[in-house]
């Protein structure tokens, strides 16, 4: 003879789940409408602000030919010479802000000796700040052409550098 027994109890268990499932959701109903948030037809529901196109400047649309826009946009904004900015962090490391380079000596998006700088922040607008008085500091000193050079030293690799670099800064116009 065969045991129902089990099926029986297996439909029993199915049931009881269900029970508890629609005691659940009515629970969650009845706490939600004391809470103002269902069955309240009288009150208007909030709608999202529609959402306003961010404009960008003609400096940084130009400059996200060659870098990310997350890099593009703080070297747009806060660089004295943005396009050189831009160019020097594109030739240095591509836009990575987590670059590393000169066998762990430079840091950063335009790598950064920290041994002559200081430290280098980890953000990348902390990162064009820190570049940005770099480069004004040796525009000061040197003149322009010249702080371009000396970004990656002295000598004929340098003047190679800034060839590069000034190349980028053209295109950009």
């Amino acid at each position: 003879m065969t045991d129902y027994k089990h099926i029986y109890k297996r439909r029993r268990n199915a049931r009881e789940i269900k029970r508890e499932v629609r005691k659940g959701a009515l629970a969650g109903i009845l706490m939600l409408a004391a809470l103002g948030i269902v069955g309240n037809t009288e009150q208007e529901v909030p709608r999202p602000e529609p959402v306003k196109p961010v404009l960008k400047s003609a400096t940084q649309e130009k400059i996200e030919r060659i870098l990310p826009a997350h890099v593009a946009k703080p070297i747009a904004e806060k660089a004295a010479y943005p396009r050189t900015m831009a160019a020097i962090a594109h030739t240095e490391s591509r836009g990575d802000h987590r670059a590393i380079g000169d066998k762990g000596k430079a840091v950063g998006c335009f790598q950064v000796h920290p041994r002559h700088w200081g430290a280098v922040p980890e953000d990348i607008e902390g990162q064009v700040a820190q570049a940005n008085d770099i480069f004004m500091q040796l525009v000061d000193r040197h003149g322009y052409r010249e702080a371009v050079k000396r970004w990656n030293g002295r000598g004929e690799k340098a003047e190679k550098y800034r060839k590069v670099v000034l190349a980028k800064v053209r295109s950009l116009e």
